[in-house]
């Protein structure tokens, strides 16, 4: 009877310190699982700042790049234009002295003939 009694409180006991333990043990995984957690988060803002910041960084290199690139086409057409420009009036000269000389010619052809009459 005694023995009995002692040996189930015994076995209580050794379960409550089994469950104690479980406890425990429980509650030191969830501690180091959330500072895991927090660990992996701060790492996780550090690399997601960094490429936030790379990429920005990327971003501002590339529209200056990009506004380069306009502003050195933008020159590039005017002056194509400018010398298509150019070319035009050189090619109007010419066709305007052209016709002056053609003009002459006839008058002078006229007058000849007038001359001959």
């Amino acid at each position: 009877g005694i023995n009995a009694e002692y040996g189930e409180i015994r076995e209580i006991k050794r379960q409550r310190l089994g469950r104690k333990e479980v406890i425990d043990q429980t509650k030191q995984m969830i501690v180091s699982w959330a500072t895991e957690r927090e660990n992996q988060r701060k790492r996780w803002e550090s690399v997601v700042q960094d490429q936030f910041v790379n990429q920005m960084m990327q971003f501002s290199t590339l529209s200056s790049r990009l506004l380069e690139d306009n502003l050195h086409n933008k020159v590039n057409e005017l002056d194509k234009q400018w010398k298509e420009h150019q070319k035009s009036l050189k090619e109007n000269e010419a066709k305007q002295l052209l016709e002056e000389q053609q003009r002459k010619e006839k008058l002078a052809e006229q007058s000849k003939l007038e001359e001959n009459k």
